[in-house]
């Protein structure tokens, strides 16, 4: 079973931007004099690591530049020179203080110095779905169309500030010293606090002053005891300023329809007041703020006023409409104070089909607030995901791609924040252990989704303020979670994500989630696998692991994680059983494998035969069988046009720098007049190689 990577690269992996082979010489075409050759497609990395052109014809001028555009706007530029015909020309200085906006499209523009035509290749077939080619002369082409060209990028590591936890309530600090909290935190990897600020404990009474002896006391600790970011929830109302008759603080506060400089807009008040007081420490004490929780609950934290406001019978237009408004105002309040800091609107929770009452879907509120709040400059959108039936990835990326649609069509490239997400402890205490790794590792994945992801999580909660929930108890005793965070945090912090490993199976796929991140110093690898469904049979799958000396953990539900000792073969596959606790996997040593590059490949007409030549560029042999002299065989594989002709396979092990040559004897008289030929080596990867980017090699063969 071979499988297919979501990651390209040699000694080092890169997330996959784009990638479109050259298939048949009838999907090629040609620039004119000075024209230029673009694809457009839609970012999924936080820099450019290369790009990669097919080209044609040599010509007379060898050297190419590739320049990115944003919105017509040039953003960073690099040169390639081209040392033969029909071979990727290679782009691989980089300015790396660019920065890219995740989910936005992006203009990659080819030009050839002197003036010389390019000759480019294409996939008619719509192989990419975010963006495509345009034709050298601007005219319109078939949207289907996609420019052979491979783009990859990189990820940036993961630093303790990436996942946090909703803490609150810190009371007495000496007891939680003596409890060990600081350590704990530590230790579960908690680097980053969201924490609420009330406005009914802030400022109580109309006519009376702020008091943030308590928030200033749990923050202080958040950052100090705890050494966290703190991100300041602003919410509810006060029962003074509520629009309702109850006097309930889960409604819109009274007097959002006043200018914010009015005294009587108590909103902008008091989120000018906190903001203030807080800056006024340091204004690094909190420098993210998120506006109000869960706005799209209308039955629980954004009740229907009965009051003040008149709300007809759309009422998710008019409450999104009041919420909107409230946004703007918070923003505004935040910029006169500390203008440089984010501020996240939306707080919106993923509806639950099995949840009563039903929510406010949060696209649509989204989709609201835009357009009510034309003009306001918040920073990012936050959202909560809970799933009342366990931890399902799909569910998972979907509710991301739902709301980065929305902040994609309103021109809204900011960052998405989920500021919550968990699951309660019940009789099965694993649950939450198992919840916890596979949603902070997904998170992760989802920043190289096309679409772009979640850029922060939070995890509900730390400690068990809030009955049911917390990776400590009351008593701040670690639950299972709590270990299942230490060991997560510990594997991933400091790394970037790669990619996610596929089988090639769509059956098996559909079943098991298997990532890769990688330590950026050591190039190391860290894979975290787990099988999706509920059901009791494992899954078997296969990994592809650079050397043969690997640690195994499966996820920790107590203080020692349960090691064990998978075999890695010589053809450095690294079977594996997966069932609904995650394994996390890691490299010990340098990689130690082969790395096959195809050099060229010729077309010899007067012997009939196409001739490739094959060097071996790694770091040791193709692999020998274990327990056995005899080496694993090397297959390459001869196409014409894009279909399979033959196949030729090497017995003998290839040494670390030595040539190897396939001969494929042809029958001209079944070839069509023109035909593009690629040889591809080790296709299926029955040995693992250190990457798969240059494996395979051209030639366009044109009858006399």
């Amino acid at each position: 079973m071979a499988i297919f990577l979501a990651i390209a690269g040699a000694a080092s992996a890169y997330v996959v931007g784009y990638h479109i082979d050259p298939v048949r010489v009838q999907w090629s075409g040609w620039a004119g004099r000075r024209d230029t050759l673009s694809q457009s497609l839609t970012c999924n990395f936080d820099s450019l690591a290369y790009v990669e052109l097919f080209a044609g014809e040599l010509g007379d001028s060898s050297q190419y530049v590739v320049t990115v555009f944003d919105d017509g706007k040039e953003l960073t530029r690099s040169s390639g020179m081209q040392t033969r015909n029909h071979v990727w020309v290679k782009f691989e200085n980089w300015n790396t203080r660019v920065a890219y906006a995740k989910g936005k499209k992006y203009e990659f523009r080819f030009t050839r110095s002197g003036g010389d035509r390019i000759q480019y290749y294409y996939d008619s077939l719509d192989p990419y779905h975010y963006g495509g080619m345009t034709d050298p002369n601007r005219q319109a082409i078939p949207i289907t169309f996609d420019l052979a060209m491979r783009v990859h990028g990189r990820m940036k590591a993961l630093d303790s500030t990436w996942w946090g936890y909703q803490t609150w309530a810190f009371g007495d600090t000496i007891e939680l010293n003596e409890r060990g909290v600081p350590a704990k935190a530590e230790s579960a990897g908690v680097g980053m606090a969201r924490i609420q600020l009330l406005w009914s404990s802030i400022w109580p009474v109309k006519d009376g002053a702020f008091y943030f002896s308590s928030s200033h006391r749990e923050v202080a600790y958040a950052r100090g005891a705890l050494g966290c970011k703190v991100v300041g929830l602003l919410d509810y109302s006060a029962t003074w300023a509520s629009s309702r008759v109850d006097g309930s603080i889960f409604c819109p506060p009274i007097n959002l329809d006043k200018p914010a400089t009015d005294q009587e807009n108590y909103w902008f008040r008091y989120v000018q007041g906190v903001v203030a007081y807080f800056d006024s420490i340091d204004p690094n004490t909190i420098n993210v703020w998120e506006i109000w929780n869960e706005a799209n609950d209308t039955v629980s934290f954004w009740k229907v006023p009965d009051t003040y406001y008149a709300i007809g019978s759309d009422t998710v237009r008019d409450m999104s409409a009041l919420y909107a408004r409230l946004c703007v105002i918070a923003e505004s309040a935040v910029r006169s104070v500390a203008p440089e800091d984010t501020v996240l609107v939306g707080s919106l929770v993923r509806p639950q089909p099995n949840v009563e009452p039903p929510r406010m879907d949060p696209a649509e509120m989204l989709s609201y607030c835009y357009h009510y709040g034309q003009g306001a400059g918040w920073d990012g959108v936050s959202a909560h995901y809970y799933s009342d039936v366990g931890f399902v990835p799909a569910g998972f990326e979907a509710y991301a791609e739902r709301l980065r649609t929305v902040m994609r069509n309103n021109g809204d490239y900011g960052g998405l924040w989920l500021t919550e997400t968990g699951w309660p402890v019940d009789d099965e205490t694993s649950e939450p252990a198992r919840y916890l790794c596979k949603a902070f590792t997904t998170a992760a994945g989802t920043g190289a989704l096309a679409q772009g992801g979640y850029d922060r999580i939070c995890y509900f909660a730390f400690r068990d303020e809030f009955p049911g929930f917390g990776v400590l108890d009351h008593d701040d005793n670690p639950r299972p979670a709590f270990y299942a965070a230490c060991q997560t945090a510990r594997a991933l912090t400091g790394k970037r994500f790669n990619g996610r490993a596929m089988t090639g199976e769509t059956d098996t796929d559909s079943l098991v989630r298997m990532y890769e991140f990688e330590d950026p110093t050591t190039l190391k690898r860290t894979w975290v696998c787990w099988k999706d469904d509920d059901t009791k049979r494992d899954v078997s799958v296969r990994l592809p692991v650079r050397t043969n000396s690997i640690a195994a953990e499966s996820l920790a539900y107590s203080r020692t994680p349960p090691a064990f000792s998978p075999t890695v073969t010589n053809d450095g596959w690294l079977s594996l059983s997966l069932n609904s606790r995650p394994v996390l996997i890691s490299e010990k040593t340098a990689p130690q494998r082969p790395n096959l590059r195809v050099d060229s490949v010729r077309f010899v007409r007067a012997r009939s035969v196409v001739r490739a030549w094959v060097t071996n560029h790694g770091t040791r042999a193709t692999p020998v069988r274990s327990g056995s002299r005899m080496p694993y065989p090397t297959w390459a594989v001869l196409r014409a046009n894009g279909d399979s002709l033959t196949q030729q396979v090497r017995t003998t092990s290839v040494a670390v720098n030595q040539q190897a040559e396939f001969t494929f004897d042809l029958d001209q008289s079944r070839l069509p007049d023109t035909v593009l030929f690629s040889v591809t080596v080790n296709p299926s990867q029955t040995y693992v190689e250190l990457g798969t980017d240059d494996n395979t090699g051209h030639t366009l063969v044109v009858k006399p």
